[in-house]
């Protein structure tokens, strides 16, 4: 657990009489950093000033004190895991020697033709039955084809005189025609 500033510290205040004044005094002490001193002042004011001033000092030495402390630590447990670690490439390293000794012991050759099978197949070979199904199959009857349908041809009716004299009458019969090629073309 991190130790506090404040636990190691203690401060004690008194006063001394002297003939003609009082003087303000206070024993500040700090087990953890082994410091000590005696302020003394003519007013309570500048004790109290005094003693921030060097309680300031203090945690300034403090926070250099710990981060010492706790690179020390960093530093031990660092070699505690290098040790840890070294240790267990070694026994590592030791158990692949002992491994390839035990291997170099047994006789690992693989006899292939072991492996192999033998067995008959149980479906005859499909070089040796291909005539005979060839010769199943039956041939399919040829197609019959249906006659191609000849395309429509668009014949323009004939007009007469009265149909180019009245227009309206000749466009009737043009379109009349257009319908029923139209009708022919998309049957």
């Amino acid at each position: 657990m991190k130790a506090r500033f404040r636990d190691g510290l203690n401060i004690r205040y008194f006063e001394e009489y002297g003939v003609r004044s009082i003087k303000y005094c206070a024993e500040v002490r700090h087990s953890e950093l082994n410091e000590y001193r005696l302020i003394t002042a003519s007013e309570e004011y500048l004790l109290k000033n005094k003693i921030d001033a060097f309680l300031a000092k203090l945690r300034d030495k403090w926070e250099k004190f710990q981060i010492k402390n706790s690179t020390i630590y960093t530093k031990e447990s660092g070699l505690k895991q290098a040790e840890l670690r070294t240790n267990q490439a070694k026994q590592a390293l030791q158990d692949v020697e002992e491994t390839l000794l035990f291997t170099l012991g047994v006789d690992d050759t693989v006899s292939w033709d072991s492996l192999k099978n033998h067995s008959p197949f149980p479906t005859p070979h499909p070089k040796n039955s291909l005539a005979l199904r060839v010769a199943k199959l039956k041939v399919p009857p040829s197609p019959e084809y249906l006659p191609i349908p000849q395309e429509p041809v668009f014949i323009s009716p004939t007009l007469g005189l009265l149909d180019k004299l009245i227009k309206s009458i000749g466009d009737k019969k043009i379109a009349k025609a257009q319908h029923e090629y139209e009708a022919l073309y998309h049957a």
